[in-house]
């Protein structure tokens, strides 16, 4: 585990220079913050595989660099609304990649991947259509890569995530507009919550074992 949580700490210093680009208008100063981040997202993930089979390098690698993207996801999106969808498909490429040098045993493998990144990104382009703008075509580019993961583990796992991406999102919004740091047209970044809402259904699959 912790060769996992170095390198996607590593990974995720390397993509700061990324992060900078885009927030620079935001004047934003937490870029760094995607260090930290990526070493909680990689550890999340890691210990739920461990639950499921024998991590090896390969993967362990993949779960790095997918941890550091999904980091410097967070900190983009909350600090400007948008999420790339470069690295939202670079990430998808590699954890597929990754799958295919590890045996399932308990997971759903790289067959459930599939169906889960397609599940998800199937949600996620109904919800674009319905939702007004509230959530837009950067979660839509997020989803296959969030069910991969999730898929990987368990294909269910999908329908959980989305449930406490709502509900953190709900949350958080009706916070905001309680002290007044949001109001009814504020735009809501929903990446960290969809990655939040991944990470605990993961979990949750891990402690099923």
């Amino acid at each position: 585990m912790y060769f996992t949580l170095t390198f996607s700490a590593v990974l995720a210093a390397a993509l700061t220079p990324v992060t900078k680009r885009v927030t620079s208008r935001a004047k934003s100063k937490g870029p760094w913050f995607s260090v930290p981040l990526a070493a909680i997202i990689s550890a999340s993930l890691f210990w739920s595989a461990s639950q499921l089979l024998e991590v090896n390098l390969a993967f362990a690698i993949g779960i790095a660099a997918v941890s550091a993207i999904l980091a410097t996801h967070v900190v983009i999106d909350l600090y400007v609304r948008r999420l790339l969808r470069e690295l939202s498909y670079a990430g998808f490429v590699i954890f597929l990649l990754c799958s295919f040098f590890v045996k399932p045993m308990e997971a759903s493998g790289t067959s459930g991947l599939l169906v889960g990144a397609f599940s998800m990104a199937a949600i996620a382009a109904l919800l674009v259509l319905v939702s007004r703008g509230a959530l837009g075509l950067g979660d839509f580019h997020l989803a296959p890569l969030l069910g991969a993961i999730l898929g990987w583990f368990s294909p269910s796992a999908v329908l959980l995530a989305w449930m406490i991406t709502a509900i953190a999102g709900a949350l958080f919004t009706t916070v905001g507009l309680v002290s007044k740091r949001l109001s009814r047209g504020s735009l809501i970044p929903y990446g960290p919550f969809m990655i939040f809402g991944t990470l605990v259904a993961v979990v949750a699959v891990g402690i099923r074992g």
